[in-house]
């Protein structure tokens, strides 16, 4: 958590530049990014289910991110399930070298 003059100093910057900033999620092709693994082992995680009153939720989100071009499909043999809300992520952390990331909520 940022203290009270970090957050500030983030929300100077956000409005500096708010001429390039969107509230809609988006890519790039100016920057691109490698994922180093670990070891060549597939991580490939079970999907588990969803509850019911998720199912429509993320139906729209993915909808979402895929008409938006943040997400597409994938031939890659890696997979993870969809995390909602707040949840450790179990095998992702260890397959990934020198990479944390925090997983988007949906």
């Amino acid at each position: 958590m940022l203290d009270d003059q970090k957050m500030s100093q983030v929300q100077e910057i956000l409005h500096e530049f708010a001429d390039v900033l969107t509230s809609l999620p988006g890519h790039t092709t100016s920057v691109v990014h490698e994922i180093r693994l670990n070891s060549d082992q597939v991580v490939r995680v079970k999907p588990y289910p969803l509850p019911f009153a998720a199912q429509e939720f993320v139906k729209e989100e993915v909808q979402k991110l895929l008409d938006l071009g943040v997400i597409g499909h994938s031939p890659s043999p890696y997979c993870s399930p969809i995390t909602i809300g707040c949840t450790g992520i179990r095998a992702g952390h260890v397959a990934v070298a020198g990479l944390m990331l925090l997983m988007p909520f949906i």
